[in-house]
């Protein structure tokens, strides 16, 4: 995650990682810059999400809902998101484009 970083920041992105994936507090702890970094609520969420949203009372940490990422979706970057999530984006007219090679897997979005 930490080598893509930059290229992904370069390219203007927004780096959006599920709240219940593992991987969203250890890439923005160990990030240089973490203030590029934000948590999806899933809209349907598992154990995780909640718990990351509790643990945000003590450390900075953005949260963005379905709504919010619709709406910065030509400058966001989903990091292994959900199929759940990719499906709804889909519903909603946005279309994603998998980069390959690359894992996690890569979601560019695009209205």
């Amino acid at each position: 995650m930490l080598g893509m970083e930059t290229a992904l920041i370069r390219d203007g992105k927004t780096i959006v990682i599920p709240a219940d994936n593992t991987l969203c507090l250890e890439a923005r702890y160990y990030s240089k810059h973490p203030e590029f970094y934000v948590f999806l609520l899933s809209p349907k969420p598992g154990p995780l999400g909640p718990a990351r949203v509790n643990m945000a009372r003590f450390m900075p940490v953005r949260f963005w809902s379905m709504d919010d990422l619709r709406e910065h979706a030509p400058n966001a970057v989903l990091i292994d998101p959900s199929e759940v999530a990719l499906q709804v984006l889909r519903e909603e007219g946005i279309s994603t484009r998998t980069l390959d090679g690359y894992e996690p897997r890569v979601v560019y979005l695009a209205r």
